[in-house]
């Protein structure tokens, strides 16, 4: 259970970031892992703890592993998949996964460090890092714009 600062620390945990914090990728906004981690690392006096639990090879659908006859090589899963657990203590744990395509000709290394980057950031936004974010458009107010609720009957 959260000690009596919690307010204090989900306060910093949601703050939200400056707009030239945030980029654009393929038309969606981000928050780049660095910034995430420093929130986390102000927010909580550098008290978290994050663990990779799994990797996994994610394959195009191809179930054969088969030699390349004319290449002779392995043919290369289509993306390496992360999945972590960033803990705070007194807050509980949160799950993370990040995804990232093995680009041909690149190292595992890039996909890894992306997939791993993009898990901790979905870990952090589950305890609320950067989550009244989602909806701002870039250059837009950085009032939270979260979906409304629909009711269940007509007001």
């Amino acid at each position: 259970m959260p000690g009596p600062d919690s307010a204090a620390i989900t306060d910093r945990l949601m703050q939200p970031f400056s707009q030239n914090l945030i980029e654009r990728k393929n038309g969606m906004n981000f928050i780049p892992h660095e910034h995430v981690r420093e929130r986390l690392i102000e927010a909580t006096g550098n008290c978290f703890d994050w663990t990779i639990d799994q990797v996994h090879f994610r394959d195009d659908g191809v179930t054969r592993r088969a030699v390349n006859r004319e290449t002779g090589e392995v043919p290369r899963p289509w993306s390496m998949v992360v999945i972590g657990t960033l803990s705070i203590p007194g807050w509980g744990t949160r799950a993370g996964i990040g995804a990232h395509p093995l680009d041909e000709g690149s190292g595992e290394d890039a996909a890894y460090k992306s997939a791993e980057s993009d898990a901790f950031k979905r870990a952090a936004m589950a305890f609320g890092v950067g989550l009244q974010q989602l909806y701002i458009e870039r250059g837009g107010s950085q009032a939270s714009r979260r979906p409304q609720q629909r009711s269940a009957s007509p007001p």
